[in-house]
């Protein structure tokens, strides 16, 4: 099971903490022991943890954000069905960079 850190801040203080994420992912290591990510934003940082299930590629690390660099993700679960979706996600023009 893959785990998840994150922190939003909106002042001085909480962005310092923002340096402890890395700790706080570290914590998680026996849960996510494939991979590791970060994003890092002004007030916002998340850490993920990976295992590899399904797909034990590094096309699936997270965090994962969109093309455009607007979106990024980090979540946790497999979504076991992903094919039925995918097609029909492609046929209403979404692009899937694998």
């Amino acid at each position: 099971m893959c785990g998840i850190t994150g922190i939003v801040a909106f002042t001085k203080s909480g962005r310092n903490c923002f340096d402890k994420i890395k700790a706080a992912n570290d914590c998680l290591a026996q849960r996510g022991p494939d991979s590791e990510g970060f994003y890092f934003s002004d007030h916002v940082v998340f850490g993920h943890r990976r295992l590899s299930i399904i797909d034990v590629s590094g096309a699936a690390n997270q965090p994962m954000t969109d093309d455009s660099g607007r979106y990024t993700i980090v979540f946790n679960g497999e979504f076991f069905n992903y094919q039925v979706h995918r097609d029909e996600l492609i046929q209403k023009g979404e692009k899937f960079s694998k």
